[in-house]
């Protein structure tokens, strides 16, 4: 994932840099594919697959009565995500909620959490960035979010579900 590239020094940046890196060698790290880029490539393969679209029909029967309507009206993943981030009450925390009971087992409905979470994860994970030079921080934190959403107590942790889950 991470080429490195080593390179003289041709000129300094400034008087003092001159005088400590003086024909010295810099470090330049080239990233050819961003794991949140390869993230969105497969997650726009994967809202619209139709495997993806049958999985979330069949949870209807798992939804809350207000809710059965739209998972079979559905025609992407992306519109699951949308619901779950509406500002009117809980429904958006309840649908978010179903989705991570549902995601103990069902890896179609961890994807859309992870996808829903993502923006937040790579924001937590961007000032790790240059801390790091084995791999993307970012890499870590979906890693860890799997883990969180697969164990994730909905039982007893009915409310803000996205802080909840970003958060362990």
């Amino acid at each position: 994932m991470w080429r490195l590239t080593l390179a003289a020094v041709t000129g300094p940046v400034s008087r003092p840099v001159m005088a400590r890196a003086h024909d010295a060698t810099m470090i330049e790290f080239h990233r050819p594919h961003r794991f949140s880029d390869r993230l969105d490539a497969e997650w726009q393969h994967t809202a619209t697959a139709r495997r993806t679209i049958r999985t979330i029909r069949s949870w209807a029967e798992q939804a809350p009565p207000d809710e059965t309507a739209r998972f079979g009206q559905l025609t992407d993943a992306q519109e699951l995500i949308d619901a779950t981030q509406r500002a009117d009450g809980d429904a958006g925390n309840n649908l978010l909620l179903l989705l991570v009971g549902l995601a103990r087992h069902d890896e179609i409905a961890g994807r859309i959490v992870v996808q829903r979470l993502l923006p937040g994860l790579i924001s937590a994970a961007a000032k790790y960035r240059f801390l790091s030079e084995a791999g993307d921080p970012a890499e870590d934190a979906v890693g860890a979010a799997w883990i969180a959403i697969r164990n994730y107590d909905v039982a007893r942790r009915t409310r803000h579900v996205a802080a909840a889950v970003s958060s362990d």
